[in-house]
């Protein structure tokens, strides 16, 4: 193998040095250090345990490959992730190839040219036929300790301590099919809530399809969707806010997904979780309302990762947990009262959250968010307090047809939550039934999961009872 060469503080060991997320001190011994190999090149990149240097971008590796290697801690653990994707033309994302996770070893192990504690790991790049490998190694430097988990502090800020704000928050809104048919008929699809949806200050959904008049379907896709811009009609004056961060919003190619964001601002909308490049997609949606500054986010995690925007291009903010707790952490930083993910996650039909799910969560709260909200998984999942915060796994469907022989998928919730300048003071959810075209309508007698500040578990209420 070729004499590994050093890379200079300007270059790719640098910058990927900085993307370590363990508690520590500059200048710390590393504690991994791997071989990456292309072209009979090797550069040498070495990571420590930087504190607070979050969402490093990949990094060029020849002409093929951007390359990323970061360290995450979860509880104990360490792990080293390491993401591979192709680099491609500049109006295109690019191409995830690899995803390596291992967990870190807490001793030395075989130095990283004889492979290390992960084996040399190839990443091949198809259209272009190019081959990048990987090892990684353990140095003899101690782990630091796990750092004890604080919630964020809340800024000071002079907040009418009586001030609330009432939030209701929709699942998927899928407005293509079914719905968009008998949208189109004159129908609407909406119409059974809307009285829920007009008593809320601020209303939030998650628009599960592109709406737009352009657009391609992508190959190899096995349901991909489009909505006629006329569908945008039933969710004015019924919604202030649209999650576009899902595993259907770029259906249709990055030009109908920009197409999607402008539409849906033109009916008075704001969309969230997604833009024309990385940083608008990760930028919070900022509502003030009463005098409470409420900062909303939204994330992406489930395939296909090309979805994604880039430092350039357009698409969805992915759930990156480094990135994840840094955006919560700096909407907190920005003086937000509130700070609400709003998750596309977990398994389709899956009745409870996974691992992940409840690993995220609780990494999103620890950070500072006051509640987490998601969907994605076509049915609901239930719902849990993590360090007495809410977190309502999934919502479930809304506006959705073609589940005729799945039952569970044709109930999803309405969550309404109540705000002040100390969180959540107080939620409930809605039973919504979806009838066979999609169209949701309100069980007000059902026991659903509800919860109130001060009380340590989650509730079951009648949703007519509550207001």
């Amino acid at each position: 193998m070729t004499k590994p060469m050093m890379v200079r503080p300007a270059g790719l060991a640098a910058l990927l040095l900085g993307a370590s997320a363990l508690a520590g001190a500059a200048g710390a011994a590393p504690l991994v250090r791997c071989h990456v190999d292309y072209g009979g090149e090797t550069r040498v990149v070495e990571l420590d345990e930087r504190a607070d240097a979050l969402g490093t971008p990949a990094q060029p590796v020849g002409s093929y490959f951007l390359w990323r290697a970061v360290l995450q801690r979860d509880g104990r653990m360490i792990e080293l992730r390491v993401d591979t994707d192709a680099d491609r033309d500049a109006d295109q994302s690019p191409l995830p190839l690899h995803q390596g996770r291992f967990r870190l070893p807490a001793r030395g192990s075989a130095r990283a040219a004889d492979g290390g504690f992960t084996g040399w790991q190839r990443v091949h790049e198809p259209l272009r036929d190019g081959e990048l490998q990987y090892a990684c190694e353990r140095t003899a430097a101690p782990l630091p300790p796990p750092p004890r988990p604080v919630p964020a502090a809340r800024p000071a800020r002079r907040t009418d301590p009586d001030a609330r704000v009432r939030l209701v928050f929709a699942g998927d809104l899928m407005l293509d099919d079914g719905p968009g048919r008998l949208i189109a008929a004159g129908g609407d699809p909406l119409a059974p809530f809307d009285a829920l949806l007009r008593q809320a200050d601020v209303r939030i959904g998650n628009l599960e399809c592109p709406v737009a008049a352009s657009g391609t379907p992508l190959p190899n896709k096995i349901y991909s969707f489009r909505a006629d811009p006329a569908t945008l009609r039933v969710l004015q004056g019924r919604f202030d806010a649209l999650s576009v961060a899902n595993n259907h919003a770029g259906d249709q190619g990055p030009a109908a997904f920009v197409e999607t964001l402008e539409r849906v601002r033109a009916a008075g909308i704001a969309p969230f979780g997604g833009g024309r490049d990385l940083r608008e997609a990760h930028r919070p949606l900022w509502i003030e309302r009463a005098g409470l500054r409420i900062a909303l986010l939204a994330y992406d995690e489930f395939k296909p990762r090309s979805f994604r925007a880039g430092p350039s291009t357009p698409g969805v903010a992915w759930s990156d947990d480094l990135q994840v707790v840094a955006d919560i952490r700096a909407a907190r930083q920005a003086g937000a009262d509130v700070v609400i993910p709003f998750m596309h996650w977990g398994w389709e039909r899956e009745p409870e959250a996974g691992e992940r799910q409840r690993r995220l969560a609780r990494r999103m709260i620890e950070a500072g968010a006051d509640a987490v909200v998601g969907g994605h998984p076509h049915v609901t999942q239930g719902a849990d307090l993590v360090a007495g915060r809410p977190v309502v796994w999934s919502l479930g469907n809304f506006v959705f047809d073609g589940f005729e022989d799945f039952a569970p998928a044709r109930r999803g919730w309405l969550l309404r939550m109540t705000v002040d300048a100390q969180g959540v003071r107080d939620w409930d959810t809605v039973q919504a039934d979806l009838d066979l075209q999609g169209t949701p309508h309100p069980d007000l007698q059902a026991w659903t999961p509800c919860g109130q500040r001060g009380v340590g578990t989650v509730l079951r209420c009648q949703a007519g009872a509550q207001r």
